[in-house]
């Protein structure tokens, strides 16, 4: 079986990037109808992709056990399942207290969620749009392979930055969250990709402890999407969250080279 990761990312960028073009090319806003699809099918390529080159392969057992990585619950161990659902909130929850407390002011949620079906609309929608679309991509079969190829660390560093990249063509498009943060103030768009390498390193290490799990990835995603936008965060608390979360993803790594010789380490 070809244990090539770069396959995927080349017909994932071209796929994502072409499909962005259309409205970064046309000045289409995010509101418009066409920008809209381009978007979502564009965004659903990393996961669409590993999809494809899975199935192409033809070897049952991998497809079997990529399958098994991303629906059974019990390759997660229980400290894992409290640290992804617990970090990402309590990092938000840490980085707005401080900010609170030095500035005096008010405790913050997304203005447009108002009630529990909003919040389980909103919770559907963050999970459908990023984790199902891309973690299939991103941690069930590109990680997987760089696992195969490098050691852990390299493997980290190859992921992250491919995925950081990835949304680049989304800050040139009207209206998006990403288009944003770009017109507020250029520390932002540091801001928000530290903020997706450290997520991906930490990412990285719970997928290796817990089995190549791609569940894991789904759900770790999910926490950064829902409590990413279900806190109503100004940039100085974006900017103290994202330090918590880099410091912790130096932590875990430092930890576990200590632990595990984990830089000289390849995955089966």
């Amino acid at each position: 079986m070809n244990r090539n990761p770069y396959k995927f990312f080349i017909i994932t960028y071209i796929w994502t990037w072409g499909l962005l073009a259309i409205p970064i090319i046309f000045n289409l806003n995010y509101s418009n109808i066409i920008t809209k699809m381009s978007f979502y099918i564009a965004g659903a390529a990393p996961s669409a992709v590993a999809l494809i080159l899975v199935f192409s392969s033809k070897d049952k057992e991998y497809i079997k056990s990529f399958f098994n990585r991303l629906i059974n619950f019990r390759l997660i161990n229980l400290k894992s399942y409290i640290f992804i659902f617990t970090f990402i909130p309590t990092a938000n929850i840490v980085a707005t207290s401080i900010y609170s407390a030095i500035w005096n002011v008010s405790f913050n949620f997304n203005p447009s969620i108002n009630n529990l079906f909003d919040i389980l609309m909103f919770a559907f929608f963050m999970l459908l749009f990023g984790p199902l679309a891309e973690e299939l991509g991103w941690r069930g079969y590109a990680l997987d392979k760089l696992t195969n190829k490098y050691n852990i660390i390299k493997s980290c560093l190859l992921i992250s930055v491919f995925w950081a990249l990835w949304h680049a063509p989304m800050f040139l498009i009207n209206g998006t969250y990403q288009n944003s943060i770009a017109h507020q103030s250029w520390l932002l768009i540091v801001d928000f990709f530290i903020a997706i390498i450290a997520n991906s390193f930490i990412m990285t290490i719970i997928y290796i402890k817990n089995n190549k799990s791609i569940l894991s990835g789904i759900l770790y995603h999910f926490n950064i999407n829902f409590f990413g936008e279900l806190f109503d965060l100004n940039n100085s608390e974006m900017f103290l969250r994202t330090l918590i979360q880099v410091v912790i993803s130096i932590i875990l790594i430092g930890v576990l080279i200590k632990k595990d010789q984990l830089y000289d380490k390849k995955t089966a």
